[in-house]
């Protein structure tokens, strides 16, 4: 049996293994965030999370939190292991340490900081998906030029020394 041409090209961009491209290879610079796509995490209809945040499971990738009000950038982070919608949901999901069997961090006694939790609907998020290398070094780009609020920086070299 013989398919027509218009079938073969169909079953061909069905079967096709799809890559993304990227044009010249890897950014060199982060992407212009002001004119990025900001949207909230809300599900329009109420519950949950919206469909696309859902459809970040399984994708790696970097973050930028900001207030809805004032612009102001709040956070940043990365899914370097595959794991973008766990690691930008627990933003919002209120929480305390000691229903986590938490107590008051201590990094000597080896505590995990919890990191910090924000309110649905006051704040919106832009992710960039990526490549696994190239999650962490978009992240911290977006640190250096951002500054958000509550990220913990070191001091750079380009960052006024403290004494």
């Amino acid at each position: 049996m013989r398919l027509s041409a218009s079938t073969r090209r169909w079953l061909a961009r069905m079967l096709a293994v799809k890559r993304k491209r990227t044009p010249g290879g890897k950014r060199r610079h982060a992407p212009d965030v002001d004119r990025a796509v900001w949207r909230s995490v809300v599900n329009p209809k109420g519950h949950g999370f919206a469909n696309w945040v859902r459809e970040l499971k399984g994708k790696s990738g970097a973050y930028l939190i900001r207030s809805s009000t004032n612009g102001e950038y709040i956070y940043a982070g990365e899914s370097h292991t595959g794991h973008l919608h766990k690691t930008l949901t627990r933003h919002f999901f209120q929480w305390d340490r000691r229903q986590r069997g938490m107590h008051p961090f201590n990094r000597a006694e080896g505590g995990e900081k919890p990191g910090s939790t924000y309110d649905r609907d006051r704040y919106e998020v832009r992710v960039e998906m990526t490549d696994r290398d190239r999650a962490q070094e978009l992240q911290n780009e977006w640190i250096r030029r951002f500054k958000p609020r509550d990220n913990e920086v070191g001091y750079g070299a380009d960052d006024e020394v403290p004494f």
